[in-house]
């Protein structure tokens, strides 16, 4: 069973696959719009996999834009506000990525 999520904004990072993935699929079927943040960018001439999943969210009617912003870095914010610019105002945010990917 889905929740009805009409009229919310989701921001999911790490939404190109594994959880982050299921978690944006499953609000879009809810009714949100989601933003599919994930860093990954596109690769031999290929879709990013942030890409992807806008296309399966929007093939089954939702509607997602894609950010790759690294959510990691200080400019996040910054860039996190031009998404919702384009988006509306976020009703959840949703971190399905680790506080310290990418350090060593």
């Amino acid at each position: 069973m889905t929740t009805n999520l009409s009229g919310d904004v989701i921001v999911v990072t790490g939404a190109g696959s594994g959880i982050g993935r299921e978690y944006a699929l499953l609000a879009a079927r809810g009714g949100a719009r989601i933003v599919v943040n994930d860093i990954g960018g596109a690769r031999d001439d290929q879709p990013s996999s942030a890409d992807r999943v806008v296309d399966e969210i929007q093939t089954a009617g939702g509607i997602a834009i894609s950010d790759y912003t690294d959510v990691t870095m200080a400019d996040a914010e910054t860039s996190s506000s031009s998404v919702l610019s384009a988006s509306g105002d976020a009703s959840t945010a949703s971190s399905t990525t680790p506080a310290s990917h990418g350090a060593a």
